[in-house]
């Protein structure tokens, strides 16, 4: 019984330091009109970051989003937290910004 009170206020412990690193991350700065704040917590230190809103129609993105959903539910106050580390957060990003340069350059040919 007393190893599972020990466990139980480990547990406590962590969820409290989480919550504290995740209101520091969210007061770090209010978003630029346009953006929305996204924190990464995956297996490395959580990193914010500062999407555009144009990434809400892009499916590798939305993807991200439903696993939010399913791992941390749609309460999630100031800031949207996503379940992959920041690497993997850049990568995606990166990927449209790709696609969305190339299209461009396409376009004005």
């Amino acid at each position: 019984m007393g190893l599972r009170v020990k466990n139980a206020a480990k547990q406590l412990q962590r969820c409290f330091h989480h919550l504290k690193r995740m209101k520091k991350i969210a007061d770090e700065s209010n978003p630029t009109r346009g953006y929305f704040p996204v924190v990464t917590m995956g297996n490395a230190e959580a990193k914010r970051f500062l999407v555009d809103l144009s990434y809400l129609a892009y499916p590798p993105f939305l993807k991200l989003l439903e696993e939010a959903e399913h791992e941390f539910g749609f309460d999630q106050p100031r800031v949207l937290t996503v379940p992959c580390d920041a690497n993997e957060l850049h990568t995606i990003l990166l990927r449209k910004r790709v696609m969305s340069d190339m299209t461009s350059s396409i376009q004005s040919s």
